[in-house]
């Protein structure tokens, strides 16, 4: 059996504590760590636990530089993976069984149920969920999907080859972080998987513990080792641990022993530490400059992600200059176009609001909590958040109206909010909260004196804009 993971610079300390990890257990699993880099560090190069360290752009991509510029660092780690499963058939043909491991995973104890698994199965896969009731992390595997792909297993079949070739051909399409169109980098996909190929859905429940199934594990130390829902824990994921997920997943969900499970998240980030994560966890990633020093940034992607210029071109080694030029007389008469919609577009959106009542098109779960008038002001305060999404990133505006009549529109200004993450047990709702100001002379220039102005929300998410009438209202 051969383990992998894939990185980039950054979490080389995290690959080495699982690669340490797999070895304790049973030394006799490969380990190999694929780079998505321009060069292999001497860290990787020297360390004991990597049996094999390749780099992405070696695995075999017909033109990796294009293939790699169109994505962000965490996109494009995981758009390799299809990749190194290619290059592990290929390299080790007397190797039969393949596993993926995320770099953030704790290997505690030998994979023996699924290296019997893999003596008659083909595809291993694993649910973020095995049991109903946690509804927030429902929602959530909704939009990132049903399976973690922080680990996946294979044998070496035709099925299993169909599979990943399929994957590959999906990831090249689009590894995007783009919820909005129904993409999540590599794993969402794989929710066709069951469906299309002969896959196992592995539950047990000592298998990928994450903070996301926190909730419904109980997990003990029995006589030194380790248990989840009574199965013996074989690998812990420490999903976000850089952001303190973990720990504050861990007073959230953990029922019967969270000094027992906080040790374990202590212990992990000890061991971190010793192999260096302070320093290395700053390493730039080289793919986020082209040869020149000069920084690529989201807009200099999308171009190259959206059109097919340049497509043979070695892209690192020209400027953003050339690249810039190359995009505008390649794709200037598009660019008039999409402007030519885009203004089209707000024109018609004008009309709706002017003409039509607002109305709620989805359920947003808001509290206005406090609307507070003086002579010359009034003002908002509240959250709002769209159930099983992060509020992260998410813009909130006001829109008062009249019956029937035009919207005068409110920006409000974000106020962090932990106590919505605490009472919805959501991690990622602190930026749900904000404020607001208005000027009654604003109100005055727009609308007669006198009248009742209803409330709306309006919620700019990743996913795109939500509308949510209120019952709450103004009288100017």
């Amino acid at each position: 059996m051969i383990i992998c993971t894939s990185i980039c610079t950054n979490y080389l300390p995290k690959a080495m504590v699982l690669a340490a990890s797999v070895k304790r257990v049973n030394p006799a699993r490969k380990f190999l760590l694929c780079l998505t880099e321009k060069e292999l560090p001497d860290e990787a190069k020297s360390f004991p636990d990597f049996d094999h360290a390749v780099l992405a752009k070696d695995l075999g991509f017909p033109n990796p530089e294009r293939y790699l510029i169109r994505y962000s660092i965490v996109e494009a780690s995981t758009a390799v993976k299809g990749q190194i499963f290619r290059y592990l058939f290929k390299q080790f043909p007397e190797e039969t069984k393949f596993v993926y491991l995320d770099p953030d995973i704790f290997v505690y104890s030998d994979l023996s149920e699924l290296d019997a698994l893999l003596d008659h199965e083909e595809i291993v896969l694993t649910p973020h969920l095995l049991t109903p009731g946690n509804l927030d992390m429902e929602l959530s595997c909704m939009n990132h999907g049903i399976y973690n792909l922080g680990f996946l297993a294979v044998r070496r079949s035709v099925e299993a080859e169909r599979f990943i070739n399929w994957w590959c051909e999906r990831l090249d399409f689009a590894c995007y972080d783009d919820m909005g169109n129904g993409i999540f980098t590599d794993q969402k996909w794989i929710d066709l998987a069951p469906a299309l190929f002969k896959a196992f859905i592995l539950k047990n429940p000592g298998y990928n513990v994450a903070t996301w199934n926190l909730l419904e594990r109980e997990i003990e130390n029995r006589q030194g080792t380790l248990h989840a829902n009574g199965a013996p824990i074989r690998f812990i994921h420490f999903s976000g641990f850089d952001s303190n997920t973990f720990f504050w997943a861990v007073e959230q969900w953990v029922k019967n022993d969270k000094v027992l499970v906080k040790s374990l998240g202590e212990a992990y980030s000890r061991a971190l530490q010793e192999l260096g994560e302070a320093r290395l966890r700053q390493t730039p990633w080289s793919y986020d400059t082209l040869d020149n020093g000069e920084k690529l940034d989201a807009v200099v992607r999308k171009r190259f992600r959206d059109h097919g210029f340049l497509k043979d071109a070695p892209v690192y080694q020209m400027t953003l200059r050339t690249i810039q030029k190359a995009y505008a007389d390649g794709n200037g008469r598009w660019v008039k176009i999409r402007r030519k919609l885009s203004g089209t577009w707000k024109r018609l959106r004008r009309r709706f609001f002017q003409t039509r009542k607002l109305q709620s098109l989805r359920e947003v779960n808001y509290n206005l909590e406090e609307i507070a008038q003086e002579r010359d002001f009034i003002h908002f305060r509240g959250w709002a958040f769209f159930p099983g999404q992060s509020a992260t990133g998410n813009e909130i505006l006001l829109l008062l109206s009249p019956a029937g009549g035009e919207y005068l529109t409110i920006e409000t200004t974000p106020v962090k909010r932990p106590d919505v993450s605490e009472y919805f047990v959501h991690w990622d709702l602190d930026d749900a909260g904000f404020t607001a100001t208005l000027e009654k002379t604003r109100i005055r220039e727009k609308f007669k004196d006198g009248q009742t102005l209803s409330i709306t929300l309006l919620l700019k998410t990743k996913t795109g804009s939500v509308l949510q009438k209120t019952n709450h209202s103004v009288h100017v």
